[in-house]
């Protein structure tokens, strides 16, 4: 497998010369499988310019098929959706995945965000065949030669986490996602039956199957330790939970991701610094537009 990160900010797009080393786009990565079969992992603004790479390939003779998992319909993982120039393009195959909402579903959620009074191009006026598929977690399916399962996560809606594995090499992407000791996040329409912390108990050894022995961990470490006090029901984590987690599961390599937009190139290399310092032999990078990791088959 090969992963490319093409947007990796939290909450907003924020352009501007703090973020040109990191990047300043809204949550998108590309993993590509070693059949070829293209899993896009979030629609954040930097869809956009993977869209516009596709263009270049098949996409552009209309000839794609790419598979969308959406981890939430939260504005920042779904706001570069309607500027992904493969939709546009008749004969190209876009599969929709993501949590049906309680009394709504995936579909019903992406078809608002593009109504007329928020995009020109509502969802019945693409060019390519759209799919949706409700996928909510404790779910697993097959795309190609890759399984993927989705975990629920502690958010403010419903949201998963995802396990991606292939030929017996895993990563996960875990994103927005609050930690397991605190708050139950979920809507009360949105939760199952039981005590809250039983819930949380639940939702923890499930998210931490989800990372077992993952040679690659996608983690949301939005907030450092202080902010994350002061915004606890805002459903982000912290460097310092993505190592606890990653540790328990046996994790190899630690990404950081869905970086503050308030946070400067510079104090993302602190953070990642500081994670470092402290990953007792856990490998930890910090999330950049643009660049590619190779997972090879051990």
């Amino acid at each position: 497998m090969r992963v490319t990160f093409w947007g990796v900010r939290g909450s907003c797009p924020v352009p501007g010369p703090r973020t040109v080393r990191y990047g300043g786009n809204t949550p998108c990565v590309e993993v590509r499988c070693s059949d070829e079969t293209l899993l896009i992992l979030d629609a954040g603004t930097g869809i956009r310019a993977l869209g516009a790479t596709l263009m270049r390939e098949e996409f552009g003779r209309g000839e794609g098929t790419a598979h969308l998992l959406l981890s939430h319909t939260h504005h920042d993982h779904l706001n570069g959706l309607p500027f992904f120039d493969p939709l546009y393009r008749d004969g190209n195959q876009i599969h929709i995945y993501g949590p049906d909402l309680p009394g709504r579903s995936l579909e019903e959620v992406v078809s608002d965000w593009m109504a007329s009074a928020y995009h020109p191009a509502p969802l019945e006026a693409l060019h390519a065949d759209v799919q949706f598929h409700g996928f909510n977690g404790g779910s697993t399916l097959d795309i190609g030669h890759a399984r993927i399962t989705a975990s629920p996560v502690n958010h403010t809606t419903l949201a998963n986490g995802y396990r991606i594995e292939e030929q017996g090499t895993a990563i996960a992407y875990a994103t927005d996602t609050g930690p397991f000791d605190g708050a139950l996040l979920l809507p009360d329409d949105a939760r199952p039956d039981g005590d809250a912390a039983g819930i949380l108990d639940d939702m923890r050894h499930d998210f931490l199957a989800l990372l077992r022995d993952c040679r690659l961990v996608i983690y949301d470490t939005m907030f450092n330790a202080e902010e994350l006090a002061e915004h606890p029901d805002w459903g982000h984590s912290s460097p310092a939970e993505a190592l606890a987690m990653c540790a328990r599961a046996n994790a190899s390599h630690l990404v950081m991701f869905h970086h503050n937009p308030d946070s400067s190139d510079e104090e993302i290399d602190a953070r990642v610094a500081s994670a470092r310092a402290r990953a007792n032999g856990l490998q930890v990078s910090g999330a950049r537009e643009g660049e590619t990791l190779f997972l090879r088959k051990r």
